[in-house]
């Protein structure tokens, strides 16, 4: 019989922040009512879902990105404001693995060659 089970749930949770602090350099604080990951630029919360309905989208925007170009989705809500529209990026699209060491990074962290990431500004200071 099918169900919940809100201390698997829980657990779940607590995996997917662990997991995403790591990606991110950050911080797992996961206090409740506070940001489930601590990182110098933003306040991230983290969830983990069998499915998502948003997901949709975002995959319509990735059909319909031309080669070379991040799909972003945006969804804006009826009778309000455009500032707060809300904006879907995949992961791998929004942070950048530096290939000296390992670390991720957003895209102004890096240090690019004809327009791809060649290491991370911390790495290129260390050379």
């Amino acid at each position: 019989m099918g169900g919940t089970n809100p201390k698997r749930n829980r657990q779940r949770g607590k995996e997917a922040e662990r997991a995403i602090a790591k990606r991110v350099g950050g911080k797992r604080v996961g206090i409740l009512g506070n940001e489930d990951v601590e990182h110098p630029v933003y306040s991230i919360e983290v969830k983990s879902y069998a499915r998502f309905a948003g997901a949709k989208v975002l995959e319509q925007a990735e059909r319909n990105a031309p080669k070379g170009k991040v799909p972003i989705a945006v969804v804006h809500v009826r009778n309000q404001q455009h500032e707060n529209d809300i904006v879907m990026v995949r992961f791998k699209d929004l942070f950048i693995k530096c290939p000296m060491c390992g670390r991720t990074f957003l895209p102004n962290e890096m240090h690019y060659v004809k327009g791809k990431p060649q290491q991370c500004k911390r790495c290129k200071n260390d050379d």
